[in-house]
């Protein structure tokens, strides 16, 4: 990608001691295209001392992000995500005060997107997703935006199904986040940080026996539900 955006071809790639890239497939690339592989003694962070810098200044705007938003710490990848985002539409004295947007791209960023994270939100739902009786939005947490993973939408989040995804229709009151004190926000909170701790293969899968069904339901539930 570095590569395709600046026609220059890349030389040197220094890392640390990470299996990541010290494998014979990234040993076999560098190789094939003589990219020179520099790796950073053990324990010796300051000779990757750039790389290492950035990374503690995204991980304090991460953890004060996630600490203002009262979101537990299971957000981290939506809140990283998020401050490289800004920090790629920060001014650097490095860089003659300009933004490393504008350094790579050569235009000004458009910063009329920008919402506060963890905020709340009412996202619109599309009507093909809705009947004529359905609410035309839904609560919602904005937790990123979609231009990593190619969307021209915000990334949100629906904590009544505690799931992810993508709107381009919000309205965001970037004064109000959640309430860690209620009961009912810190379980659902709790219960996503459960779901997502565990490995996929481990989840629990519901039971359609236990769902409830019109024969078990009294005569009133049976009103309502039809």
């Amino acid at each position: 990608m570095a590569e395709k955006h600046t026609s220059k071809p890349l030389l040197c790639l220094r890392t640390d001691g990470g299996g990541e890239y010290n494998s014979n497939a990234f040993k076999t690339f560098y190789s094939q295209h003589g990219i020179l592989h520099q790796v950073s003694t053990p324990y010796t962070p300051q000779q990757n001392g750039l790389a290492e810098r950035k990374n503690r200044t995204l991980l304090n705007m991460t953890r004060s992000m996630l600490q203002t938003a009262n979101l537990p710490s299971c957000f981290w990848e939506q809140a990283l995500g998020t401050s490289c985002y800004l920090q790629n539409r920060t001014y650097h004295r490095s860089l003659g005060l300009i933004t490393p947007y504008q350094k790579w791209y050569g235009t000004i960023p458009n910063l009329a997107d920008l919402k506060v994270f963890g905020s709340k939100a009412y996202s619109f739902v599309l009507a093909e997703k809705r009947n004529k009786l359905n609410a035309r939005a839904i609560n919602a947490i904005f937790v990123g935006y979609g231009d990593a993973h190619g969307y021209k939408a915000y990334h949100m989040f629906n904590p009544i199904t505690q799931s992810f995804f993508f709107s381009r229709n919000n309205v965001f009151n970037e004064a109000i986040f959640l309430d860690s004190n209620k009961a009912s926000t810190e379980e659902y909170l709790q219960s996503f940080k459960r779901k997502h701790s565990r490995p996929y293969w481990k989840q629990k899968i519901p039971n359609e026996e236990n769902q409830p069904t019109t024969q078990n339901l009294s005569t009133k539930d049976q009103i309502i539900q039809i």
